[in-house]
C-alpha cells in the first residue's frame, strides 16, 4: 500500500498512512509539512506539500514492525464517519460495505476481534447523536425538556412535561380533542426500569367518514 491516505486518529487528528505505517503532522517547514511516524522513538519522516498530497522527500528508517491495528483503525474510522452521516444504526451493513471497498491487503489482516471492535466504535459514534440515557426521574424530565420533539408534519409532540407530578405526555391537542369525543378507549401499559417509568398508551377507534 504505497498510496497516501489520510485517516482520523482516535482523538480526531489527521494521520497519513503510507506503506502501512502511520504518520502524524509534526510541523510546517519551508517547503511544506513534516510528518513523523506515530511509533514512539521512530525517526521516520515524510515531507509533503501544503495540501498533503505529494511527497517531495522521505526518510523511512522504521525501527519497528508495521502496526497490526492499522487496518482495523482505517476501516473503523471510515465506518464511523459513515455511521455519523447516515444517522441510521446499521453497523453490520456499514462494516460489510467498508470491507468490500477497502484494499484487499487491508481486509486480509482483519480478524473477528477487529470486526467486534469496529462494531463497538460505530455504536459509540452513533450514540453521540443522542442524549445520555437518564438515570433518574429528574434526569428524564431534564432530557425531555432539551429535546425538540416534532411530528412528521412539524407539530410539537410534547404536550406536557410536569416534573412536580412526574407526568410526561406526548400528543397534540387535536388528538386529545378527538379522544374526548369518544366513549370507548383501549389502554396499554409498559413498565421501564432505571428509572422506573410507567408508560401508558391510549387508543380509540377512528373513522374517516
Amino acid at each position: 500500500m504505497n498510496n497516501l491516505e489520510i485517516i482520523k486518529s482516535e482523538r480526531g487528528r489527521d494521520l497519513i498512512v503510507y506503506q502501512n505505517y502511520s504518520f502524524y503532522k509534526e510541523k510546517h517547514v519551508n517547503d511544506g509539512v513534516k510528518w513523523r511516524c506515530t511509533h514512539r522513538g521512530c525517526l521516520s519522516k515524510l515531507y509533503l506539500d501544503e495540501c498533503s498530497k505529494v511527497i517531495f522527500r522521505c526518510e523511512l528508517i522504521h525501527n519497528h514492525e508495521k502496526p497490526l491495528n492499522l487496518p482495523r483503525k482505517m476501516i473503523s474510522n471510515s465506518a464511523k464517519r459513515k455511521a455519523a452521516d447516515q444517522g441510521i444504526y446499521q453497523p453490520l451493513k456499514i462494516i460489510r460495505e467498508e470491507i468490500v471497498n477497502a484494499p484487499v491487503e487491508l481486509t486480509q489482516l482483519l480478524n473477528s476481534k477487529d470486526i467486534n471492535r469496529i462494531r463497538k466504535n460505530i455504536y459509540h459514534e452513533h450514540r453521540k447523536n443522542y442524549p445520555i440515557l437518564p438515570k433518574s426521574l429528574n434526569d428524564t424530565h431534564d432530557t425531555i425538556s432539551k429535546l425538540e420533539i416534532k411530528t412528521n408534519i412539524d407539530e410539537d409532540f410534547l404536550l406536557d412535561n410536569n416534573s412536580a407530578y412526574n407526568i410526561i405526555i406526548f400528543s397534540i391537542e387535536k388528538n386529545l380533542k378527538y379522544i374526548c369525543e369518544k366513549n370507548d378507549y383501549f389502554c396499554g401499559w409498559h413498565i421501564f426500569t432505571l428509572p422506573k417509568i410507567l408508560l401508558s398508551n391510549v387508543h380509540t377507534t377512528y373513522s374517516s367518514q
